[in-house]
């Protein structure tokens, strides 16, 4: 773990690497496409940042996979543009193409999700700003809008209803948010490794948060590498970008080899 150079500093080096070679653009949502904000659903990627994707969607070296924590039929519409790949609820949801995957262990939760979001949704009322986002298959409790003693208690209190749950689920933390998925390992890293099996090219990653380093780390394996959105930090990543609002620039020199 280190913290690596700039990508937009070091794009001489990451042009000799990509140069004239496919290439399977793997994004992440929140943080990367679109700034991270408060009010969660209404989250969106900016008219460049959508037009951007749609020209890179267009040159026949490009691939792009969008891999995000938020759920499969959100993420489409949020990003709206046909031929790309999706992977949502991190991972256990693909569609690419032909391609659709959901994994069999999340087809269980589905039946208790909804009474433990109810649970959880009711626990958290004595913290104000902490909210749960349905997910269908998992759940999300963010607490950006807390205060820190107040994260700090909704943390506890949601562990101490998941470790009661009628089946057994599987938590971890990111940056203000916990996240409640199926007990299986599966992660991002995994969905990412598909998708570069069944598209190819060169596999880069960006993501922001503890949650995206599994697929740093298949990108890092499978010839490519990985691009950490945080100003600081330790990663995987072979680079980072400060702030989501430099994703923006990265895509455009991206853009520019392939004329």
């Amino acid at each position: 773990m280190n913290h690596p150079p700039s990508a937009l500093r070091s794009f001489s080096e990451i042009k000799r690497l990509i140069s004239n070679a496919p290439v399977l653009l793997g994004l992440d949502f929140d943080g990367v496409l679109a700034p991270i904000i408060g009010n969660i659903p209404r989250a969106a990627a900016g008219r460049p940042v959508q037009q951007i994707l749609r020209k890179l969607n267009r040159r026949k070296k490009i691939r792009i996979a969008i891999v995000t924590g938020r759920r499969l039929g959100e993420i489409k519409k949020k990003i709206p543009i046909p031929g790309l790949a999706y992977s949502g609820n991190h991972g256990l949801e693909i569609e690419a193409g032909n391609y659709r995957f959901l994994h069999a262990k999340a087809r269980r939760a589905e039946k208790i999700i909804p009474a433990l979001a109810d649970e959880l949704e009711n626990a958290l009322i004595p913290f104000p700003g902490a909210e749960i986002e349905r997910k269908e298959i998992s759940l999300s409790m963010h607490t950006r809008r807390c205060t820190a003693r107040h994260a700090a208690n909704a943390h506890r209190t949601a562990l101490r209803i998941i470790s009661n749950a009628s089946q057994r689920l599987r938590t971890h933390s990111g940056t203000r948010v916990l996240e409640i998925q199926p007990n299986v390992r599966w992660n991002k890293g995994d969905a990412f490794t598909i998708l570069h099996e069944k598209i190819g090219g060169t596999p880069i990653f960006l993501g922001d948060d503890l949650g995206d380093e599994c697929a740093f780390k298949t990108a890092n394996t499978r010839g490519g590498f990985g691009i950490r959105v945080s100003p600081r930090g330790d990663t995987i990543a072979r680079y980072h970008i400060p702030s989501q609002r430099g994703v923006l620039r990265f895509l455009e020199r991206i853009d520019a080899l392939q004329r």
